[in-house]
């Protein structure tokens, strides 16, 4: 991302979408909704900033909804949990994610540009964590057994970094 003006593109869920922003003179609350393929961001003298900080809470409002379902589906498969940690978000910029000892589960906002089997894999990482608290083949076993192909995923997530964390969305 770069400029925040229309005909950019910004990636959600895998995707990408083209920014259109709409200077609406009677509209002093600016709104962003995707729309058609369009992420349309809409009001009052808006200037770049205005956007970025329209597309950024759009971001993390999006990541919470996302996030907060796939933790949902999760919780059924794995025999360690049965209701959802807790968790907030961070805007990091070398993780995707962390969970402290104290079960504390921390999640970048960033994976929300990424496919849906990204931020499952994400949100699993740090879910395994939640029994082995390192990387040990333990905790690599627990990965392995709950998604098999999360090498994959992940190599791919890693080899988006660039892109995926362009822009930011704290």
């Amino acid at each position: 991302m770069g400029q925040w003006v229309s005909g950019e593109s910004v990636l959600y869920l895998g995707r990408r979408y083209v920014l259109k922003t709409i200077q609406d003179p009677e509209q002093r609350k600016v709104t962003c909704q995707l729309i058609g393929g369009k992420l349309r961001v809409r009001g009052k003298d808006l200037i770049p900033e205005r956007t970025h900080a329209a597309v950024q809470q759009w971001y993390r409002d999006r990541a919470s909804d996302v996030f907060q379902r796939r933790l949902d589906l999760l919780v059924d498969s794995l025999p360690w949990l049965k209701t959802p940690p807790e968790w907030r978000m961070v805007a990091m910029q070398t993780q995707w994610g962390s969970c402290a000892a104290s079960g504390a589960v921390l999640l970048n906002p960033h994976p929300v540009k990424a496919p849906t089997r990204a931020i499952d894999y994400v949100l699993l990482h740090e879910l395994c964590h939640l029994v082995e608290h390192n990387h040990s083949p333990r905790f690599y076993n627990l990965l392995d057994r709950f998604m098999p192909d999360w090498r994959s995923v992940k190599e791919r997530l890693d080899g988006q970094a660039e892109v995926i964390l362009r822009g930011s969305v704290a």
